[in-house]
């Protein structure tokens, strides 16, 4: 899945010049993402930190509607496949790209809610 790169950058702007406790909250919650993403990458305690990725994406979907907005959108749009694509299907692999989907649904939320995008399927460039 392809997002579109420019609203992530339109995105920061909008925190750092006039976000509201809402957007600082999820500007830490996409921190929080990006710090277990990499906490499962090192492969150090690696039990630890796949618990507490389940933790974060369970508590992110209860907060965020957009994620489940997002899923939803994604599993009515066709698989477009360029080739064969092969991912080691493990359950590190498979948290690590749920909180991937939950960091693009949070930023889709924000820029919904600041008018830039009309809805979650306008951030969505394609799937692959």
């Amino acid at each position: 899945m392809y997002f579109d790169k420019n609203l992530e950058n339109i995105w920061l702007k909008i925190v750092k010049e006039n976000g509201n406790w809402d957007d600082i909250k999820a500007e830490k919650d996409l921190q929080e993402i990006i710090r277990v993403i990499n906490e499962i990458k090192s492969n150090i305690n690696i039990s630890l930190y796949i618990k507490e990725g389940i933790d974060l994406k369970e508590r992110l979907r209860r907060e965020y509607p957009e994620i489940q907005q997002m899923y939803e959108i994604i599993s009515n749009i066709p698989f477009n496949s360029t080739g064969n694509i092969q991912v080691k299907n493990s359950i590190e692999n498979q948290i690590m790209e749920e909180l991937k989907m939950d960091y693009f649904g949070i930023l889709a939320g924000v820029l919904k809610k600041h008018s830039v995008i009309k809805n979650i399927e306008s951030f969505i460039t394609s799937v692959w």
